[in-house]
Protein backbone atom coordinates (compact mmCIF):
# COMPACT_ATOMS: atom_id res chain seq x y z
CA UNK A 1 0.00 0.00 0.00
CA UNK A 2 3.02 2.27 0.35
CA UNK A 3 4.01 4.54 -2.54
CA UNK A 4 5.77 7.78 -3.40
CA UNK A 5 5.59 10.34 -6.22
CA UNK A 6 7.94 13.22 -7.01
CA UNK A 7 7.19 16.35 -9.05
CA UNK A 8 8.77 19.82 -9.29
CA UNK A 9 10.08 20.27 -5.72
CA UNK A 10 7.53 18.16 -3.82
CA UNK A 11 7.42 14.51 -2.74
CA UNK A 12 4.02 12.90 -2.08
CA UNK A 13 3.28 9.69 -0.17
CA UNK A 14 0.37 7.24 0.01
CA UNK A 15 -0.22 4.47 2.56
CA UNK A 16 -3.60 3.30 1.23
CA UNK A 17 -2.68 2.07 -2.23
CA UNK A 18 -3.04 5.45 -3.89
CA UNK A 19 -6.55 6.36 -2.77
CA UNK A 20 -5.17 9.43 -0.98
CA UNK A 21 -1.85 11.28 -1.28
CA UNK A 22 -0.20 13.60 1.24
CA UNK A 23 2.68 16.03 0.78
CA UNK A 24 5.59 14.37 2.57
CA UNK A 25 8.48 16.69 1.72
CA UNK A 26 8.97 20.12 0.16
CA UNK A 27 12.52 21.03 -0.86
CA UNK A 28 11.49 24.67 -0.65
CA UNK A 29 13.41 25.46 -3.81
CA UNK A 30 12.55 25.26 -7.50
CA UNK A 31 16.27 24.70 -8.07
CA UNK A 32 15.81 21.04 -7.14
CA UNK A 33 13.28 20.41 -9.95
CA UNK A 34 12.86 16.77 -8.93
CA UNK A 35 10.90 14.35 -11.06
CA UNK A 36 12.40 10.84 -10.97
CA UNK A 37 12.14 8.46 -8.01
CA UNK A 38 13.12 4.93 -7.01
CA UNK A 39 12.89 2.93 -3.75
CA UNK A 40 14.79 -0.29 -3.05
CA UNK A 41 12.55 -1.10 -0.06
CA UNK A 42 9.99 0.63 2.18
CA UNK A 43 12.63 2.72 3.93
CA UNK A 44 15.35 3.56 1.41
CA UNK A 45 14.77 5.67 -1.69
CA UNK A 46 16.13 8.56 -3.76
CA UNK A 47 14.75 11.26 -6.06
CA UNK A 48 16.69 13.09 -8.76
CA UNK A 49 16.54 16.43 -10.54
CA UNK A 50 19.26 19.06 -10.13
CA UNK A 51 20.36 16.97 -7.15
CA UNK A 52 19.97 13.55 -5.56
CA UNK A 53 17.86 13.59 -2.39
CA UNK A 54 17.57 10.36 -0.39
CA UNK A 55 15.69 8.96 2.60
CA UNK A 56 16.55 6.09 4.93
CA UNK A 57 13.38 6.18 7.04
CA UNK A 58 10.54 5.85 4.55
CA UNK A 59 10.43 9.54 3.73
CA UNK A 60 10.17 11.00 7.24
CA UNK A 61 13.42 12.83 6.55
CA UNK A 62 15.23 13.57 3.27
CA UNK A 63 18.86 14.64 2.73
CA UNK A 64 20.65 15.99 -0.33
CA UNK A 65 23.43 13.60 -1.39
CA UNK A 66 24.57 15.07 -4.71
CA UNK A 67 24.01 18.59 -6.00
CA UNK A 68 24.47 20.02 -9.50
CA UNK A 69 24.06 23.48 -10.99
CA UNK A 70 20.44 24.42 -11.92
CA UNK A 71 20.62 24.27 -15.71
CA UNK A 72 19.61 21.78 -18.38
CA UNK A 73 23.19 20.64 -19.03
CA UNK A 74 23.53 19.53 -15.39
CA UNK A 75 20.00 18.15 -14.89
CA UNK A 76 20.12 14.56 -13.69
CA UNK A 77 18.08 11.86 -15.36
CA UNK A 78 16.42 8.92 -13.64
CA UNK A 79 17.73 6.87 -10.74
CA UNK A 80 17.97 3.08 -10.35
CA UNK A 81 18.68 1.45 -6.97
CA UNK A 82 19.70 -2.21 -6.60
CA UNK A 83 20.15 -4.19 -3.39
CA UNK A 84 21.32 -2.52 -0.20
CA UNK A 85 24.15 -0.48 -1.67
CA UNK A 86 24.31 0.15 -5.41
CA UNK A 87 22.60 2.79 -7.50
CA UNK A 88 23.03 4.86 -10.67
CA UNK A 89 21.92 8.20 -12.09
CA UNK A 90 22.93 10.07 -15.26
CA UNK A 91 24.01 13.67 -15.74
CA UNK A 92 22.82 16.01 -18.47
CA UNK A 93 25.89 15.44 -20.66
CA UNK A 94 25.76 11.66 -20.30
CA UNK A 95 28.11 11.09 -17.34
CA UNK A 96 27.06 8.23 -15.08
CA UNK A 97 27.14 8.73 -11.30
CA UNK A 98 27.27 5.60 -9.12
CA UNK A 99 26.76 4.96 -5.42
CA UNK A 100 27.99 1.89 -3.56
CA UNK A 101 26.83 2.92 -0.09
CA UNK A 102 23.07 3.19 -0.56
CA UNK A 103 23.06 6.75 -1.91
CA UNK A 104 25.03 8.42 0.90
CA UNK A 105 27.82 9.35 -1.53
CA UNK A 106 28.19 9.31 -5.32
CA UNK A 107 31.37 8.73 -7.32
CA UNK A 108 32.54 11.18 -9.97
CA UNK A 109 30.77 10.44 -13.25
CA UNK A 110 32.13 7.95 -15.77
CA UNK A 111 31.40 8.32 -19.51
CA UNK A 112 27.99 7.12 -20.62
CA UNK A 113 28.76 7.39 -24.33
CA UNK A 114 25.58 9.42 -24.76
CA UNK A 115 23.41 6.35 -24.41
CA UNK A 116 20.56 8.05 -22.60
CA UNK A 117 19.41 9.74 -19.41
CA UNK A 118 17.43 6.92 -17.76
CA UNK A 119 19.12 3.92 -16.06
CA UNK A 120 17.40 0.59 -15.44
CA UNK A 121 19.30 -2.16 -13.60
CA UNK A 122 18.13 -5.69 -12.76
CA UNK A 123 21.20 -6.55 -10.68
CA UNK A 124 24.56 -5.02 -9.73
CA UNK A 125 26.13 -5.91 -13.07
CA UNK A 126 23.37 -5.80 -15.68
CA UNK A 127 21.57 -2.63 -16.71
CA UNK A 128 20.45 -0.39 -19.56
CA UNK A 129 20.48 3.29 -20.44
CA UNK A 130 17.78 4.81 -22.65
CA UNK A 131 16.23 8.16 -23.69
CA UNK A 132 13.67 9.47 -23.50
CA UNK A 133 14.01 11.57 -26.61
CA UNK A 134 17.67 12.37 -26.05
CA UNK A 135 19.89 10.01 -27.97
CA UNK A 136 17.33 7.61 -29.51
CA UNK A 137 19.25 4.51 -28.58
CA UNK A 138 19.50 1.82 -25.92
CA UNK A 139 22.75 0.63 -24.33
CA UNK A 140 23.49 -2.34 -22.07
CA UNK A 141 26.21 -2.95 -19.49
CA UNK A 142 27.29 -6.29 -18.07
CA UNK A 143 29.92 -4.91 -15.69
CA UNK A 144 28.06 -2.47 -13.46
CA UNK A 145 28.35 0.48 -15.82
CA UNK A 146 32.06 0.43 -16.63
CA UNK A 147 31.42 -0.32 -20.31
CA UNK A 148 28.32 -0.02 -22.50
CA UNK A 149 27.20 -1.66 -25.74
CA UNK A 150 24.63 -0.09 -28.07
CA UNK A 151 21.48 -2.06 -28.92
CA UNK A 152 19.12 -1.41 -31.82
CA UNK A 153 15.43 -1.51 -30.92
CA UNK A 154 13.81 0.00 -34.03
CA UNK A 155 11.77 2.64 -32.19
CA UNK A 156 12.34 5.87 -30.32
CA UNK A 157 12.65 4.35 -26.84
CA UNK A 158 10.63 6.21 -24.21
CA UNK A 159 10.81 3.61 -21.44
CA UNK A 160 12.03 0.08 -20.69
CA UNK A 161 11.36 -2.57 -18.08
CA UNK A 162 13.15 -5.89 -17.54
CA UNK A 163 12.02 -8.67 -15.21
CA UNK A 164 15.44 -10.33 -15.44
CA UNK A 165 18.66 -10.04 -17.44
CA UNK A 166 17.02 -11.55 -20.54
CA UNK A 167 13.31 -10.66 -20.54
CA UNK A 168 12.22 -7.10 -21.14
CA UNK A 169 10.04 -4.58 -22.95
CA UNK A 170 10.70 -1.25 -24.66
CA UNK A 171 7.93 1.21 -25.53
CA UNK A 172 7.89 4.30 -27.72
CA UNK A 173 7.09 5.37 -31.27
CA UNK A 174 8.21 4.85 -34.84
CA UNK A 175 7.24 7.00 -37.81
CA UNK A 176 7.43 7.77 -41.51
CA UNK A 177 8.73 11.04 -42.95
CA UNK A 178 7.47 13.04 -45.92
CA UNK A 179 9.93 11.32 -48.25
CA UNK A 180 8.66 7.87 -47.19
CA UNK A 181 11.54 6.93 -44.90
CA UNK A 182 10.97 5.15 -41.62
CA UNK A 183 12.41 6.84 -38.54
CA UNK A 184 12.60 6.26 -34.80
CA UNK A 185 12.94 9.96 -34.04
CA UNK A 186 10.24 12.59 -33.53
CA UNK A 187 10.72 15.28 -36.18
CA UNK A 188 8.73 18.06 -37.82
CA UNK A 189 8.53 16.22 -41.13
CA UNK A 190 6.88 13.15 -39.59
CA UNK A 191 3.65 12.42 -41.50
CA UNK A 192 2.71 9.05 -39.96
CA UNK A 193 3.40 7.61 -36.51
CA UNK A 194 2.80 4.38 -34.59
CA UNK A 195 2.92 3.65 -30.86
CA UNK A 196 4.85 0.42 -30.38
CA UNK A 197 5.64 -2.21 -27.74
CA UNK A 198 8.82 -4.22 -28.31
CA UNK A 199 9.81 -7.43 -26.47
CA UNK A 200 13.14 -9.20 -25.98
CA UNK A 201 14.06 -12.58 -24.51
CA UNK A 202 17.81 -12.34 -25.07
CA UNK A 203 18.71 -9.25 -23.07
CA UNK A 204 18.10 -6.78 -25.88
CA UNK A 205 20.17 -8.38 -28.65
CA UNK A 206 16.98 -8.83 -30.70
CA UNK A 207 13.52 -7.29 -30.38
CA UNK A 208 10.11 -8.38 -31.69
CA UNK A 209 7.01 -6.20 -32.05
CA UNK A 210 4.22 -7.24 -29.68
CA UNK A 211 1.89 -4.30 -30.38
CA UNK A 212 1.71 -1.54 -32.99
CA UNK A 213 -1.04 1.08 -33.25
CA UNK A 214 -1.38 3.77 -35.93
CA UNK A 215 -1.59 7.36 -34.58
CA UNK A 216 -1.93 9.30 -37.85
CA UNK A 217 0.35 12.31 -37.74
CA UNK A 218 0.07 12.69 -33.94
CA UNK A 219 3.71 12.17 -32.98
CA UNK A 220 3.22 13.03 -29.29
CA UNK A 221 0.80 10.30 -28.19
CA UNK A 222 3.19 7.37 -28.12
CA UNK A 223 3.71 5.04 -25.20
CA UNK A 224 5.69 6.67 -22.37
CA UNK A 225 5.84 4.13 -19.53
CA UNK A 226 5.94 0.37 -18.91
CA UNK A 227 5.96 -1.73 -15.73
CA UNK A 228 5.76 -5.51 -15.14
CA UNK A 229 5.20 -7.40 -11.89
CA UNK A 230 6.23 -10.71 -13.50
CA UNK A 231 7.01 -11.92 -17.07
CA UNK A 232 3.29 -12.31 -17.82
CA UNK A 233 1.63 -9.29 -16.17
CA UNK A 234 2.35 -5.68 -17.04
CA UNK A 235 1.03 -2.23 -17.90
CA UNK A 236 1.84 0.37 -20.55
CA UNK A 237 0.74 4.02 -20.50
Amino acid sequence: KQGWAAVYHWIFHTDDGGQTWALQFDTGSTNHAIGKIDFRDLLHGCVTGWSVICTEDGGKTWSERLGTAPNDDKMLGGVSLIGQSDGWTVGGIGGIYKTTDGGRSWKDPSPGFKCGREPFFVNKQTGWLYGPRVFNRLCRTNDGGQTWEKQEVGIQVENVFFTDADTGWAVGIMGETKDGKQTNSISDDLVSAWRVIKHTTDGGKTWTTQYKEFMGNDRYSGFRGVFFTNPATGWVV
